[in-house]
């Protein structure tokens, strides 16, 4: 790699030497062209492979200088990237740094680096073209949404393929950009869920058994979850109170590609399908059937569309050894995500993980269960009513087994990373030792867990995920970073060769973005978005440790 990119470098270089010349870098009066001077000042086109190896500088001193002007590198950009992205200036400064001799590396300069790397990826477009950050949900009714078949159906729940009825199938624009551009241009506040009519349409009424088609597939790119309520009265602020973990993606507007992606919420009349008395009778209002115990009125969600759970594209795709540790990977980068946000999930099993087919994508689903509690995600267990969440059998040893008491605590810090390394096994096509019954949550021995069919340091690293005690397994962001280094870079034992490759790492995905898929490149930038020289060699002495 080092030597096709140094190939690529001279010819680029070349067609430079052999264009116009560039801007000034400098300003001082030494270097200022007089208008009655006959041939102009000679400039240097590359003042940072200039000030990395050609300028009198100590080695230490080096790092400091990467960065060039502004003005230069803009023509720079245009002359020699050919149109890349806004920012690029850093590119050859880390060229220039990353074949420097490895005993020249300082920390201080390094991590400033490190920290330019994430800034320059973070400004650029690399996320869901969907996840804008100025898209705020917007209310609506049952009747805008043509429904497809049944997606799936809970003890809670009922989810449906759906469409916006506005949309023409005509249309260049999806339904998605639809609801993008409408979120964008209301200025409603995003707390205020109205309360509408029923006004259950035609075409809902007579929707189709799960086995059946009312439109071609793939013309649904839309998903509506509708929520079962039996004891929440029909009043619209009322529900959305008693349900509103389920909207946690929606009032916090996030904005990460692995995070399911939610677009609107709003009150309407539980409408009678076909599906009604075959999959949810119970979930049915009484005025529609006497058998029924549900309300006249409920919570809808509407979100992605996404094709398939964890189980079903694992069966019927059967990735390799990468594929499989790239969907962990994005589980991983959800779960650091939701931490940061003060979020543990509670229900993480297989079905709440969801894949977009075409793509790869990951996104984690269903937050019926999810707990908010900043700055520490303690939350004090006095008595057995605090809810521990849901799934017992994939519940952290330490939530399962914790005694209520006046100064006991749940603490839930690491219980999403705990249940995350029982599901890796399931990424690898093998029954969860915990959920089908095969070990149990306060009689397990930590030397004594299932092999896993994995590369061996993978293996070592879920195994440190499900130590009984929480404080002896590590963080959740220090397991996502040291899967990020297995991914990305080739097994690096000292601290110098990891900085080398990881300059040459950022260089390679700012180049080839294009060519990169929307999972790599969405893991990567999330990788060096984070990173500092601490977090970064932290991960390297972990995974050599393992």
């Amino acid at each position: 790699m080092v030597f096709r990119g140094a190939a690529t470098f001279i010819v680029r270089l070349s067609r430079t030497m052999i264009s116009r010349p560039a801007k000034p870098i400098f300003t001082s009066s030494i270097h200022q062209t007089s208008k009655f001077t006959k041939h102009p000042t000679r400039f240097y086109i590359f003042p940072s492979i200039y000030r990395s190896f050609l300028a009198p500088t100590n080695a230490q001193n080096v790092s400091s200088n990467l960065v060039p002007f502004r003005l230069v590198l803009d023509d720079i950009k245009r002359r020699f990237f050919f149109a890349a992205p806004r920012g690029s200036h850093l590119l050859l400064g880390l060229l220039g740094y990353s074949l420097l001799p490895q005993s020249s590396y300082d920390a201080g300069h390094f991590d400033k680096t490190i920290h330019q790397i994430g800034s320059l990826l973070s400004k650029s477009s690399m996320m869901d073209q969907f996840n804008q950050e100025d898209e705020k949900h917007y209310q609506t009714v049952l009747d805008n949404y043509e429904l497809g078949r049944l997606i799936g159906c809970g003890c809670n729940a009922a989810v449906y393929e759906a469409r916006l009825r506005s949309s023409n199938s005509q249309s260049n624009e999806s339904d998605i950009e639809i609801l993008s551009q409408h979120s964008s241009n209301n200025n409603t506040d995003g707390e205020s869920v109205t309360e509408v009519q029923c006004q259950t349409s035609t075409c809902m009424t007579d929707s189709c058994s799960t086995n059946s088609d009312i439109l071609p597939a793939g013309r649904f790119n839309l998903a509506i979850k509708m929520l079962f309520n039996y004891g929440v009265r029909s009043n619209a602020e009322v529900i959305k109170k008693a349900m509103d973990k389920e909207l946690i993606p929606l009032r916090q507007y996030f904005t990460h590609p692995n995070i399911v992606r939610m677009y609107s919420c709003f009150v309407d009349s539980f409408p009678l399908l076909n599906e009604a008395h075959e999959h949810y009778p119970m979930a049915i209002p009484t005025r529609l059937s006497p058998d029924g115990y549900g309300r006249n009125k409920t919570l809808f969600i509407v979100m992605r569309r996404y094709d398939l759970t964890l189980n079903e594209y694992i069966r019927s795709h059967q990735p390799d050894v990468h594929q499989r540790l790239t969907l962990f990977a994005q589980l991983l980068e959800a779960l650091v995500y939701l931490h940061k946000q003060s979020i543990v999930h509670r229900d993480l099993k297989s079905d709440n993980l969801l894949i977009c087919e075409s793509t790869g994508e990951l996104v984690v689903a269903d937050f019926g269960c999810a707990l908010y509690q900043p700055p520490d995600l303690k939350v004090p267990h006095q008595t057995d009513e605090i809810c521990k969440g849901g799934n017992l059998a994939l519940m952290a040893p330490e939530i399962l087994n914790s005694e209520p008491g006046p100064k006991n605590y749940l603490d839930f810090d690491k219980s999403d990373l705990w249940a995350s390394g029982t599901l890796c096994y399931e990424f690898f096509s093998q029954p969860n030792p915990f959920f089908h019954g095969t070990l149990r949550q306060d009689t397990y021995d930590d030397q004594n867990l299932p092999s896993l069919a994995s590369p061996p340091i993978i293996e070592r690293l879920v195994h440190s995920m499900l130590f009984k005690n929480p404080e002896n397994r590590p963080s959740t962001v220090l397991v996502a970073n040291c899967l990020q280094l297995y991914l990305w870079f080739k097994s690096l034992k000292s601290t110098n060769e990891l900085c080398q490759v990881y300059m040459w790492t950022a260089l390679e995905t700012l180049f080839s973005k294009h060519t990169l898929t929307r999972v790599e490149l969405n893991l990567k930038k999330l990788f060096f978005e984070r990173q500092t020289s601490q977090t970064l060699f932290r991960a390297h002495t972990f995974l050599n440790q393992l």
